[in-house]
């Protein structure tokens, strides 16, 4: 009996010892929850203490730009080689009013042939095709034809022994053909674009033509093509309408010996040119 009041009393004092201990010990999660909030108020207080940073508004910020984006005007356009300058590739055509007067004696033997003609033209036509060299001379090969309308007369004389035959003959509606092959040049002294005299040039060529007198009336329309070597100058002045194209007026003046056995100082073709031109290069 003792012992078992003994137990009792030590599984009560077990007890109350134990309560005891559960009821002083530190509440860590309370603890926890304290040491939060301080980390928390301190970190606000940095905020509030810290300079605040100046707002940017949306509007002031540029955003990129594609380059297809920008106007016509701002993209960087391609640069143009030589503008208004006198280089590299060089071609003109040139087409107006022409005049030629034209005289030939051709002597056989005994027999004397004789033919004249003048006229006017309108078109002659013109190609050059060629470079140019340092915005100063331009070298070319030159073609041109025309057909001149006019008044033709000849004379033919044929002698047999002590007796001849004279044949004369005239056309007031006669025609001459005429073309010409050659190889010039144009200087153009002035290269300064600002200049008024930009575009002034000084030209000429020399070839062969071919010439041939026909009309219904006339007595030589069988004398067949007049072979002529000469020469043309020119002198005009053109004007840029962009980089590489230009209009311009010229005049020129040319002259040939037919190739023909020939008397007399007055033999050869002899014209001029009112040109309208237009020239790249």
């Amino acid at each position: 009996m003792k012992n078992l009041f003994a137990l009792v009393c030590l599984l009560s004092i077990s007890a109350f010892a134990e309560g005891s201990v559960w009821e002083t010990a530190p509440d860590f999660s309370n603890l926890e929850s304290e040491t939060l909030e301080s980390s928390a108020s301190e970190e606000s207080a940095d905020e509030a203490s810290a300079p605040e940073a100046p707002a940017v508004e949306p509007s002031t910020v540029a955003a990129p730009v594609a380059e297809e984006t920008l106007p016509a005007a701002k993209r960087s356009a391609p640069r143009i080689a030589n503008p208004k300058e006198h280089r590299g590739f060089y071609s003109n055509f040139s087409t107006g009013y022409s005049y030629v007067n034209f005289h030939a004696e051709n002597v056989d033997g005994a027999d004397y042939e004789e033919v004249s003609f003048a006229g006017s033209s309108f078109p002659l036509m013109d190609f050059r095709f060629g470079v140019a060299v340092g915005n100063l001379v331009a070298f070319y090969s030159e073609f041109n034809f025309a057909f001149y309308l006019g008044e033709g007369d000849d004379v033919e004389i044929y002698c047999y022994s002590s007796e001849c035959d004279v044949e004369k003959g005239s056309d007031d509606n006669a025609f001459l053909a005429r073309t010409y092959v050659g190889f010039g040049m144009a200087v153009y002294p002035f290269r300064d674009t600002s200049s008024v005299l930009n575009g002034f040039f000084l030209g000429g060529s020399i070839g062969y033509g071919a010439d041939a007198v026909y009309g219904a009336d006339l007595e030589s329309v069988d004398s067949g093509v007049n072979v002529d070597w000469g020469y043309t100058v020119e002198l005009g002045k053109d004007w840029w309408v962009n980089d590489h194209l230009s209009i311009g007026l010229s005049a020129a003046y040319f002259h040939a010996t037919p190739k023909v056995n020939v008397t007399g100082s007055d033999n050869g073709v002899d014209g001029f040119h009112i040109l309208f031109r237009l020239t790249r290069g």
